[in-house]
C-alpha cells in the first residue's frame, strides 16, 4: 500500500504480515476468555508502521495530489541512460505492479519502482524517485498545478502484423505494416487547479531533445471547470472518453474535440469526486460536498441524475467501485475518514442490449455537435472581424470625407474674408482718392452744354431758396 503524505513524501506499507496478524488475532479472540478480553482489545489495536519513505529532498514540494500505480503491463526503464522510457517486455513475472506515479502541487510527475533502493553511508535507506518531469506550461506562463493524473491503458485500435495480405501466385511479397506507435504508452491527461485539462507525454521525442530548446511534455491544454478538477478517469469501454469532475458540473472529453462533448447541469454544492461504472457504458456516479451521491445514466437521461442517494450529512471525497454485473459494491468515503459500502442496484449495473452501441452513437452525435458548433464560431469570428475591418475603412474614409469638408470650409471662410478685407481696401482707397481731388481743387470731367445749362439753373433755384429760408450761407462749389 503506498500513501502521498502533505508534505510531499512517499510512504509504503506491507500489509502482509499486518494480515496475518489480524487472523491470529481473530482466531485468539474466540479462545479468549471473557476476563481477557480488553488485553486482547488493546493488541488489536497496534498500528501498522511504514515499511519505506522517500526523502524529503527529492520528493514533492508540496502536498501529493494524486497516486497511481501503473499496470504490470508497463514498467518503466529504471537505469539513467534509458530512464523514462517505457520498457516492451516488463521485468516483473509475477503480474503484480511495482511501480506508481504521483502528482503534488509543485508542477512535479514523479515515477518511483519500490524495488530501486539506496542506502547512505549510514545504512539508511534512501528511495528516490526513477524518473521525474516538470509540468512548464506550453505557453510560457509557468507551471502547471495538477491534481489529478490519469494514464491510457490500450491504443485506440489494435496493431496488425501485415498491411496488406498478398494474392497467392502473383509472385511478390507481402508489404510490412507500419511501425508500431507506442507512444500511447507514455500518455498522460492531469486536471489541473485552475480548471484545465492537460494532455501529454512524459518522454520526449528524440528530435526535441536534439534542439537544444526548452521543450515541454504537455501537447494540448483546455478549459473544463471554473475551480480546481478533482477527479480524472478513463471510460473502462471508450479510451478516448474522459471523464471530469470540477465545481458544480462533471463533463466528458473526447480526442476528436477541443471542448466537453457532455457537460452537466450546475448541482446544488460542489462535485468532489466522480466514477464510471466498470459494467455499464453509459452510468456515471459522482458525489457532493452536503453528502449526496449522483447517479447518472445516459440510456435513460442526460439533464437530471437517474437517482440521488443521501450517503450522510458529511461532505463525500472518495469513490470506487468493486464487483462485477452480478454483485457491484461502491466504496464512499467522507470527509470524517468514516468508509460506507453501498450497493449498486440492479438496473443501474447490469448492461442493457447493445448499451455500448448507443452510448457510442451518441457521442458521435455530441462530437459532431460541437464539431459544427466550433467551426461556425471560428466562422462567425472571422466574419465578425472582417466586419470590424470594414467598419473601420467606412470609419476612416468618412472621418478624410469629414476632415476634407472641414479644410474645404476654412478656405472657403478665408477666402471670403480676404475679399471683403480687400473690398474694404479697395473703398477706402478710393474714398483717399477722392479727398485728394478734392484737395487739390480738381475737376471732375468737363460737361457738355445741356449739361451746363441745368447746372446753372440748379445754383440759381438753390440761391433763391436760400435767400427765402434767411440762410445766408455761401455754397460750396
Amino acid at each position: 500500500l503506498a500513501a502521498g503524505c502533505a508534505s510531499g513524501q512517499i510512504l509504503l506499507y506491507d500489509l502482509g504480515p499486518a494480515k496475518d496478524r489480524a487472523a491470529k488475532r481473530e482466531k485468539a479472540f474466540s479462545n479468549t476468555a471473557a476476563g481477557d478480553t480488553g488485553a486482547a482489545k488493546e493488541e488489536a489495536q497496534k498500528t501498522i508502521k511504514h515499511v519505506m519513505s522517500s526523502t524529503i529532498e527529492n520528493s514533492h514540494k508540496r502536498q501529493v495530489t494524486d497516486l497511481k500505480w501503473l499496470n504490470a503491463e508497463r514498467e518503466l526503464e529504471s537505469k539513467p541512460k534509458n530512464a523514462g522510457h517505457v520498457l516492451s517486455v516488463p521485468t516483473a513475472s509475477d503480474g503484480v505492479s511495482q511501480q506508481l506515479v504521483t502528482v503534488g502541487g509543485d508542477g512535479l510527475i514523479l515515477f518511483w519502482d519500490v524495488r530501486v533502493k539506496k542506502e547512505d553511508k549510514n545504512g539508511s535507506t534512501l528511495w528516490t524517485p526513477i524518473w521525474r518531469i516538470l509540468l512548464a506550461s506550453p505557453d510560457g506562463t509557468g507551471d502547471v498545478c495538477g491534481l489529478q493524473v490519469c494514464l491510457r491503458s490500450r491504443p485506440n485500435a489494435p496493431p496488425t502484423a501485415l498491411a496488406d495480405t498478398p494474392v497467392e501466385g502473383e509472385g511478390h511479397d507481402p508489404t510490412p505494416a507500419a511501425p508500431v506507435d507506442d507512444s500511447w504508452k507514455s500518455q498522460f491527461v492531469l486536471g489541473t487547479q485552475e480548471g484545465q485539462v492537460v494532455k501529454g507525454t512524459w518522454v520526449l521525442e528524440e528530435g526535441e531533445k536534439a534542439s537544444g530548446e526548452k521543450a515541454s511534455y504537455l501537447e494540448s491544454c483546455y478549459p473544463a471547470h471554473f475551480g480546481p478538477i478533482t477527479a480524472v478517469q478513463r471510460s473502462p469501454f471508450f479510451e478516448d472518453c474522459i471523464l471530469t469532475v470540477g465545481d458544480w458540473t462533471f463533463s466528458l472529453f473526447m480526442a476528436q474535440a477541443e471542448q466537453p462533448v457532455v457537460k452537466s447541469a450546475f448541482a446544488a454544492t460542489y462535485l468532489t469526486s466522480g466514477r464510471f461504472s466498470p459494467t455499464r457504458a453509459g452510468v456515471m456516479v459522482t458525489s457532493r460536498a452536503d453528502g449526496w451521491l449522483d447517479i447518472w445514466d445516459l440510456m435513460d437521461r442526460s439533464h437530471h441524475p437517474s437517482l440521488q442517494h443521501n450517503v450522510g450529512p458529511e461532505a463525500l471525497t472518495a469513490l470506487e467501485f468493486w464487483g462485477d454485473a452480478t454483485l457491484q459494491l461502491l466504496a464512499v468515503g467522507d470527509k470524517q475518514g468514516t468508509l460506507h459500502i453501498l450497493e449498486i442496484p440492479r438496473t443501474l449495473r447490469k448492461p442493457v442490449p447493445n448499451e455500448q452501441e448507443l452510448v457510442q452513437a451518441l457521442l458521435d452525435r455530441q462530437i459532431a455537435s460541437v464539431t459544427y458548433l466550433t467551426t461556425r464560431m471560428s466562422f462567425r469570428q472571422k466574419e465578425l472581424s472582417l466586419k470590424e475591418a470594414e467598419d473601420e475603412v467606412r470609419r476612416g474614409e468618412a472621418e478624410a470625407a469629414a476632415a476634407k469638408a472641414a479644410n474645404d470650409e476654412a478656405t472657403a471662410r478665408q477666402a471670403a474674408e480676404d475679399q471683403a478685407q480687400a473690398l474694404v481696401e479697395g473703398d477706402g482707397a478710393a474714398e483717399t482718392a477722392a479727398e485728394e481731388v478734392a484737395g487739390d481743387g480738381q475737376q471732375g470731367p468737363p460737361l457738355d452744354k445741356e449739361q451746363e445749362a441745368a447746372e446753372a439753373k440748379y445754383r440759381a433755384l438753390e440761391k433763391e431758396f436760400r435767400t427765402k429760408v434767411g440762410l445766408d450761407i455761401p455754397v460750396e462749389d
